[in-house]
């Protein structure tokens, strides 16, 4: 995608060759779906709506925005297949950006965490600016 702005979730085959660039000032917003349904036209569960799939990104003067939580459940990106002799999966380049939403949650077990995360199973490249938008209880800030 060149220059624009796309909102969307990102599921990729079985095979994992799914591929974004984003270049020149695009935004893409990662968004839970509400209506996404299986092959059995049944409505999936949450966490399989809250997870997007990809095999590479490459970020150049872009930006990953993920949306704000649904039903408390926020988005999971996650890219690469893990696969060995894989070149970088993640590729950032210029002013490459990526916002995430998060809770704090001190002591919560991982799963129940109220966070956006991002998982990269494979090798990374180049510098990215990371952005976190949330709310922190006046008990956990520091004085």
């Amino acid at each position: 995608m060149d220059h624009s702005t796309r909102e969307s979730k990102a599921n990729i085959a079985k095979d994992r060759t799914g591929r974004f660039d984003l270049s020149n000032n695009t935004v893409c917003t990662l968004k839970i779906s509400t209506n996404e349904k299986g092959d059995d036209g049944k409505l999936l569960d949450i966490a399989q709506r809250a997870r997007s799939d990809i095999s590479v990104l490459n970020l150049n003067n872009s930006s990953i925005v993920f949306n704000g939580p649904i039903d408390d459940h926020s988005h999971t990106l996650h890219i690469g297949s893990g696969k060995p002799d894989t070149p970088a999966v993640y590729n950032a380049t210029g002013d490459a950006k990526i916002y995430f939403n998060t809770e704090w949650s001190d002591g919560t077990a991982i799963a129940d965490q109220k966070t956006d995360r991002l998982l990269i199973d494979g090798d990374v490249s180049g510098t990215t600016a990371v952005y976190v938008t949330g709310r922190l209880e006046e008990n956990n800030v520091l004085k």
